[in-house]
C-alpha cells in the first residue's frame, strides 16, 4: 500500500492509525502533493485548512496558510512502487484533471475510486463527463457507480 498525503499532520495520522490498529503490512506513506508534471520542480505549495478536510494546491497569492511540500507525479509513484496492477482511491482536490490526463501508468489501474472536483476558474475542467470519457477511451475504465462527485470506475478488459 502506498499513501500519498500533502498535509504533514494527516500523514502522521495515517501512520499512527496503521500502528494503532496493528496493521503490519508493507505500507509506504509519502508526505507529498501529487501533481500532473514536475518539469524539474521539486516542490509545490499546499494550502492547509483549519479542519484538515479541504487542503489543496495553492499559489503564493491565494492568502491561504501555505507550506512547501514535495511534488511527485502519479507515474513516479506507480513506477517507484513497481506496481503491475493496482486499485486507486483518490481525492486530490482538483489536481485529478492534470494528473489523469498526463498519466501513462493509469493503464495499470483495475479499480479507481475518485472524488472529482470542478475547477471553477477553468471551464475545461468543470465538466466531469469529459474526464470520465477520457478515462474510458484512454484506459478502459468504465463508471460502475457514483455518489455525488465520487465515482467508481472499473476496467473490464
Amino acid at each position: 500500500m502506498v499513501c500519498v498525503e500533502a498535509d504533514k499532520d494527516l500523514s502522521r495520522l495515517v501512520q499512527a492509525n496503521l500502528e494503532l490498529n496493528n496493521l503490519n503490512f508493507n505500507a509506504t506513506i509519502i508526505n507529498a502533493a501529487v501533481v500532473g508534471r514536475t518539469s524539474g520542480v521539486e516542490h509545490t505549495l499546499f494550502a492547509h485548512s483549519a479542519d484538515n478536510t479541504v487542503g489543496h494546491l495553492s499559489d503564493a497569492r491565494s492568502g491561504d496558510s501555505v507550506s512547501k511540500v514535495l511534488a511527485i507525479t502519479f507515474d513516479d509513484i506507480v513506477q517507484q512502487a513497481s506496481f503491475d496492477r493496482y486499485a486507486l482511491v483518490c481525492d486530490i482536490e482538483g489536481a485529478e484533471w492534470d494528473v489523469f490526463r498526463r498519466s501513462a501508468e493509469l493503464a495499470k489501474c483495475s479499480l479507481l475510486i475518485v472524488e472529482l472536483h470542478k475547477v471553477e476558474h477553468d471551464p475545461n475542467r468543470s465538466d466531469f463527463n469529459s474526464l470520465l470519457i477520457a478515462l474510458r477511451q484512454s484506459f478502459g475504465l468504465e463508471v460502475t457507480d457514483c455518489y455525488g462527485p465520487v465515482f467508481v470506475l472499473k476496467k473490464f478488459s
